[in-house]
């Protein structure tokens, strides 16, 4: 039976009164949030380091949501089931034990569907939402509704999973409780979409409405043993460190990235950024591994965007030429890369710009052609003069800043040259993915640079009509 102090912490729970719950000062903050009552916030995030008490504070919350409010409905979302079950079930079972309730009795586990059962109805789901390439928009998670939701150390979990879930909450007898759409989300420092979307509206003081971040710190958490904090004070490692103990979401010290994560957010907010000549690059890919990506641009603002997962020679000829007319570019504002297959556009489109990468250098200080232009595009990123005015997919879009995030600088050749990071290592940074929409941002600097005589694509390659 449920005991005389959880019944108690229930109703304590229903008026808001947290004081003798025995929690921190940032968990009592979040749970004000987070309480039915509360109908400004939606979106929460709470933690930014280790040991602040996230796991805690999420299964408390859920464990007084489905007792104060009977056949209720909720989720704990991770990246693997196996990690909710031997970290965060783990916690759950422990401060079930805590308010005295019994398991069999208040409260089990359905191992068949992955559901926590309780004894008045309520239930929690347990879900694994590793990304799978075959459903991109996490459609296999399902039409379950839920009442509110747990997203459990959030770095690892794609952002697509994060906005399925975010729809799915707030439709079980939220309307019959008064109970507010809510979901809550756990993370430690992480240079993703929770850095864009949680982090950096908090650090400039401009979240959006019904989000809020609250960080939560080793030193706020009075329950950690002293030799835990001391722990993670002296690790050795500075970027565990400034993650870990001080909740530094910009902890990344590698000197040799080329933009900052702030130029690169920024590039999708700059709308100053004015339209002018029209362009199109094109990256060329075909039955491969690698997407064929088209860029049109007006002056320094992408303006729309194409993907093709998949294209022989003559359709990829023809995606081109369609793009062009629809856009209504000039031959010889049309930019493709001319290495490889690219090899095969060689004449078709009259006037068109060959890019090859390895090519000699305008000026002699850079390796090549492909390094010079990725010198001028960070430069021209750093300075506010990009704008990615377009809507991209949250897939895309992350892929996108992936790219923009592994642009660095590499270790001068035997003349003392500038270079930047090989295809073949930037490919290892992401998994065997290839920059695709990089080198599109890259193409669009050949106009720019200095002594910018380019090679016309106009010796004629019939590879592309076969």
């Amino acid at each position: 039976m449920i005991t005389e102090n959880f019944k108690i912490a229930i109703s304590l729970f229903k008026r808001q009164d947290f004081d003798l719950m025995a929690l921190t000062d940032k968990q009592v903050e979040a749970l004000k949030l987070l309480h039915p009552s509360n109908k400004e916030f939606s979106q929460i995030l709470y933690g930014g380091s280790a040991g602040g008490g996230k796991t805690f504070l999420g299964v408390d919350w859920l464990l007084f949501m489905c007792f104060a409010y009977p056949e209720t409905r909720y989720f704990i979302a991770r990246d693997q089931l196996k990690q909710i079950m031997m970290s965060t079930y783990v916690t759950l079972v422990e401060v079930c034990r805590l308010w005295g309730l019994s398991y069999g009795e208040d409260y089990k586990l359905d191992g068949k569907y992955n559901i926590i059962k309780f004894c008045n109805g309520s239930e929690i789901c347990l879900i694994d939402v590793a990304y799978k390439p075959k459903d991109p928009e996490f459609h296999d998670l399902g039409s379950t509704e839920y009442t509110c939701g747990f997203f459990e150390e959030a770095g690892g979990i794609h952002r697509e999973a994060f906005k399925y879930l975010n729809l799915r909450v707030g439709r079980w007898k939220n309307d019959q409780y008064g109970i507010k759409d809510k979901v809550l989300v756990s993370a430690n420092p992480t240079k993703n979409w929770l850095y864009r979307h949680f982090f950096k509206p908090w650090k400039d003081k401009a979240e959006e409405k019904g989000v809020k971040y609250i960080q939560s710190l080793p030193k706020d958490n009075r329950h950690l043993p002293e030799s835990y904090v001391e722990k993670l004070k002296n690790e050795p490692d500075k970027v565990k460190r400034e993650r870990l103990y001080y909740g530094n979401w910009d902890y990344d010290d590698d000197e040799t990235r080329m933009i900052s994560d702030d130029s690169i957010t920024s590039m999708f907010e700059n709308t100053h950024v004015e339209g002018s000549d029209k362009w199109i690059t094109a990256d060329i890919a075909y039955q491969g591994s690698d997407k064929y990506v088209l860029f049109y641009w007006e002056g320094l603002a992408i303006k729309d965007v194409k993907s093709v997962d998949k294209s022989n020679g003559k359709q990829v000829l023809h995606i081109l030429e369609e793009y062009k007319k629809r856009h209504r570019v000039k031959g010889s504002n049309v930019i493709f890369d001319a290495d490889g297959v690219g090899q095969g556009l060689t004449g078709h489109i009259a006037g068109s710009k060959e890019f090859k990468a390895n090519g000699k250098a305008k000026n002699q200080i850079y390796k090549n052609i492909k390094t010079e232009c990725a010198y001028k595009f960070a430069e021209l990123v750093e300075e506010g003069e990009v704008w990615f005015d377009y809507d991209l997919q949250a897939k895309e879009k992350e892929l996108l800043i992936q790219d923009l995030e592994n642009l660095k600088t590499w270790r001068a050749d035997e003349d003392g040259k500038m270079e930047i990071i090989p295809k073949k290592e930037w490919k290892k940074q992401m998994n065997g993915r290839s920059p695709d929409y990089f080198d599109n941002f890259n193409m669009r600097m050949l106009p720019f640079l200095k002594n910018n005589r380019i090679e016309s694509g106009d010796n004629f390659n019939s590879i592309f009509t076969m």
